[in-house]
Parts: C-alpha cells; sequence; structure tokens
C-alpha cells in the first residue's frame, strides 16, 4: 500500500489535496517506525531495527520526489507514453475514489445508522482494493519496460546490508528519523547496525535553534555558552554508541 501511497502523492491534481495527502503519508511512515521501533525493544534478535531504517530510508526517497514534483522537471523521457496513459488514468480513478470516500467518512459519526452511506463505502473500499491490483501490475510493467522513470517515480530503498557495502571500513553512517513522539537514530558501520532512541522532533529542533542562535550572536559569553548547549546537544543526538550494538 506504500508503493500505491507515494505514487499516487505526485500526481494529486489538486495542490491543497496534495499537501494534504503529503501530510498523512508522512504521519503513516511516522507511525510505521514508531511501531517497529517498539517492536524492536520487544525483539532486539528480531532486526525490527533494521526494517525501520529502510523505512526512514523510503520517507527520505519521497521527500525527494516531492522537491522533483515541485522543481517540475521533466522525468518522463524514455518512457513508455500508452504505460504512462495507463498510470494517468489509473492514479485519477484511484484519487477520484479516495476522495469521495474521505468525504464519507469525515461525516460517518453523523451518518453511522445510514444504510445506504455505508454500502456506499464499502463498495468503494471494494473498487479501490482492485484498481490498487491493477495499479501495481502496471507498475511492475513499467519497472521492465521504463526503468529509468521507474528509478525515479518507484525509488526502492537500500536495505540494512546493501547500506553496509557501500560503506568503508572505518566509516560510521548516522541516519535521523524526527518525530512528534519521539526520534530515533541509527549508527551503521560495514558489519554493525546500532538504533538510539531520541527526544521528541521539538525538542531536537529547539536544541539546533539555540545552538545557531549563539553562532550567529557572538556577544558576551557566547564561547561558554556556545560551548555548553554543543554539549547538551551532542549528547541528546549523539547517545553512547556501546549501546544496543547489533552485528
Amino acid at each position: 500500500m506504500i508503493n500505491v501511497s507515494e505514487s499516487l502523492r505526485a500526481n494529486l491534481g489538486s495542490e491543497a489535496v496534495s499537501s494534504t495527502y503529503f501530510i498523512r503519508v508522512e504521519d503513516f511512515y511516522e507511525f510505521y517506525i514508531n511501531l517497529l521501533m517498539h517492536l524492536n525493544e520487544q525483539e532486539p534478535s528480531a532486526s525490527y531495527d533494521a526494517q525501520a531504517l529502510q523505512s526512514s530510508e523510503r520517507a527520505r526517497a519521497r521527500s525527494l520526489l516531492e522537491v522533483l514534483g515541485e522543481s517540475r522537471a521533466d522525468i518522463r523521457q524514455g518512457a513508455d507514453p500508452m504505460l504512462l496513459e495507463r498510470e494517468h488514468t489509473l492514479q485519477r480513478r484511484l484519487n477520484a475514489k479516495s476522495e469521495r470516500q474521505i468525504r464519507l467518512r469525515s461525516g460517518e459519526s453523523a451518518q453511522a445508522q445510514v444504510d445506504g452511506v455505508a454500502k456506499e463505502i464499502t463498495a468503494l473500499e471494494n473498487e479501490i482494493e482492485a484498481l490498487t491490483n491493477e495499479y501495481q501490475e502496471l507498475q511492475a510493467q513499467i519497472r521492465v519496460k521504463s526503468p529509468r522513470y521507474a528509478a525515479l517515480t518507484q525509488p526502492q530503498p537500500l536495505n540494512l546490508e546493501e547500506i553496509q557495502e557501500l560503506l568503508d571500513p572505518d566509516t560510521l553512517l548516522l541516519e535521523y528519523a524526527l518525530g512528534g513522539e519521539g526520534s530515533y537514530l541509527w549508527a551503521v558501520t560495514p558489519t554493525t547496525l546500532q538504533s538510539f532512541e531520541l527526544p521528541k522532533r521539538a525538542e531536537v529542533e529547539a536544541s539546533a535553534k539555540r545552538v545557531y542562535q549563539l553562532l550567529t550572536a557572538r556577544s558576551g559569553m557566547w564561547r561558554a555558552r556556545l560551548r555548553r548547549r554543543n554539549r547538551y546537544a551532542y549528547d541528546r543526538l549523539m547517545p553512547n554508541t556501546q549501546r544496543r550494538r547489533r552485528p
């Protein structure tokens, strides 16, 4: 379902609807990462932290698609025009069905007893599922016949092993994911993965903003205060790397 959500996001017609959808997908990624990291606390050997890292990579790829869309970059060169037309047709149909479903559900509590509304919602769910399956099959065809276009619109995030293969022996990769309920840090080397829970996004951003203010103020005791603030921020964002080491 994430695959479909990503592709639909890039082709929503209304800017207002597009922004709303963007926020919803972003919230979904945040929820999913939180869920995986909570599961990792319960079963550290089940590699849920590696799955969370991959989800974070996917969220970053989604952000890149957002930038490409806003820049109006032409990414369709070399793509099969017939497949693109089918893709756009399915996207429009899925968008229309999804928007109708959202409108109905927004008034569901007030109309919960109206059989007609309940039946329409059920019918829409079935139609969306059928269109989603058709859309996924089309995406597979696009990946085969138009690999360049697919690489840009359907980015496949690297998993832990693939990330580790790209690292030099003495390289440490730090990846952060900031969230409203909690944030996370993954420390990756060619042979290990460490994961840490960090403060909420608001706390991290407040610390970063304070450091920036001290860097730009340069008044009075700014050097001593900057050192203290840097140490505070470092301690919050760079936990003890000897904890939670998993080969």
